[in-house]
């Protein structure tokens, strides 16, 4: 798996790429909403994806364990909260 996500206190970050990397990072204080995606298939997979919108530019996450997607949510609601 050539992706990964990083969280920082301002900051949230996604890289992915395996020739060209492809780096996103959004401000923070700019989340307006924060979901977690699932479709009729990613149960059985055990797997979703997490949108974070901005104001500017919206950040996907996919193809997390479901676990860890409903973590990430969490973490990013109550912090805007």
């Amino acid at each position: 798996r050539n992706s990964g996500y990083c969280f920082t206190k301002n900051h949230v970050a996604y890289q992915t790429g395996v020739f060209v990397k492809r780096q996103h990072i959004v401000k923070r204080n700019r989340i307006v909403s924060v979901a977690l995606i699932c479709n009729p298939w990613t149960p059985i997979l055990g797997i979703a994806s997490v949108t974070v919108k901005t104001t500017g530019a919206n950040l996907h996450i996919p193809y997390l364990p479901f676990n860890q997607a409903e973590a990430i949510v969490a973490q990013l609601t109550t912090e805007r909260g």
